[in-house]
């Protein structure tokens, strides 16, 4: 005889997570290993979880695995929240924001499956530094950041841990992916995090904004643009500001130029900060005019010639058609260049292709089919 499943209560907290009647029935029983083999290779451990580098079974295709340590007291309250990350990360399909692949539960606990990165992260990028970054290469890392920060907002996202760490980079499509959303919220009113029994900061506080470190209830948009202007000293400086001050006198002076940027993103008040990311572009822009363009342009991926049904260089969000050797498009900022939607290929290809040069995959298609998805 079948017997009725256990109906989860939200309190007391779980101490084992072996037991699979004590999991939401809302959270998919999917083996990983019967779609994934793990690899030993570790890319970073952290309170909540371990990401490890697999590849999905009968394909040549890698993917980043984060596993929840199965020593977290995960209440049914957690796996809700679980869940609302998961669904807030599945629709923000864009250049610059790793794209979640999968997720579920087995017999070892809760996991999220990601598309890998192959680079290090800004924080580890900036250390490996031998001099201080140029002001055209922290441009170009502001307006690709900006772009993740503007979809994310666009849905009502609120990525809220924004930080080097967790900005990765890809040296060959010369692209940064904003990573870690496990501390978004769609709903500015909730400002818990997702939480072991013991507690998980839910902010990191070189980089918190004065209202997160306040414990306001209430936390927008404009917090990821303070965490912005402390990422931004971070990269500028060669280090976290823990003290807090963002003493302008702290950068070089190749990189005096920022002050304006980093004065609107870096004021406590919330009046007084800068109040979206088309005002952060506004000053980039009158920062940018005073560069010769060709020192603003980034080293092109290599791109096979397109047919002629198409302009190249036509930017997906504003229209404007970019020449020359831009990677981001002159109107908006956006990156012009984005990974194949075919998962087995991946390739950099110019967002106005409707056909991948390298596998010949419709991309239309498949942005439409991932929509549905979600």
């Amino acid at each position: 005889m079948a017997t009725t499943p256990h109906q989860p209560s939200d309190d007391p907290p779980l101490h084992t997570q072996r037991v699979l009647s004590q999991w939401l029935s809302e959270i998919p029983l999917r083996p990983l290993a019967a779609t994934y083999e793990l690899s030993d290779r570790v890319l970073g451990s952290g309170g909540f979880g371990t990401v490890v580098v697999g590849r999905k079974r009968h394909l040549p295709q890698q993917v980043a695995i984060k596993r929840i340590h199965s020593h977290l007291n995960m209440s049914f309250s957690d796996q809700r929240r679980f869940m609302r990350e998961v669904q807030l990360l599945a629709p923000l399909q864009h250049p610059n924001i790793v794209r979640l692949e999968d997720w579920g539960r087995d017999e070892d606990g809760l996991y999220i499956v990601m598309e890998l990165i192959d680079g290090p992260n800004l924080e580890t990028f900036c250390r490996q530094q031998q001099a201080p970054f140029s002001l055209p290469q922290l441009q170009n890392f502001t307006r690709q950041i900006c772009s993740a920060l503007a979809w994310a907002h666009e849905q009502g996202i609120v990525h809220r841990d924004l930080k080097p760490a967790n900005l990765l980079w890809l040296e060959r499509q010369q692209l940064v992916k904003l990573a870690d959303f496990g501390l978004a919220r769609v709903d500015p009113n909730v400002r818990e995090g997702l939480t072991s029994s013991g507690g998980t900061a839910a902010f990191t506080f070189a980089y918190a904004s004065p209202e997160q470190l306040r414990g306001d209830v209430t936390v927008d948009g404009r917090s990821d643009l303070f965490s912005l202007g402390a990422t931004l000293f971070h990269l500028a400086t060669g280090r976290a500001d823990t003290s807090r001050t963002f003493d302008p006198d702290e950068l070089p002076d190749s990189l005096q130029a920022l002050q304006p940027l980093l004065s609107g993103l870096l004021r406590p008040s919330l009046a007084r900060r800068l109040p979206d990311v088309a005002a952060v572009l506004q000053v980039l822009g009158e920062m940018s005019d005073a560069v010769p363009d060709d020192r603003l342009a980034v080293r092109q991926a290599a791109v096979p010639v397109v047919s002629a049904e198409t302009e190249v260089g036509s930017c997906w969000k504003c229209g404007r058609v970019n020449g020359g050797n831009r990677k981001f498009c002159s109107g908006c900022g956006s990156a012009l260049y984005e990974a194949c939607l075919a998962t087995a290929c991946q390739a950099a290809i110019g967002v106005w292709e409707a056909f991948c040069p390298e596998c010949g995959a419709d991309q239309p298609s498949l942005r439409q089919g991932l929509q549905q998805q979600t």
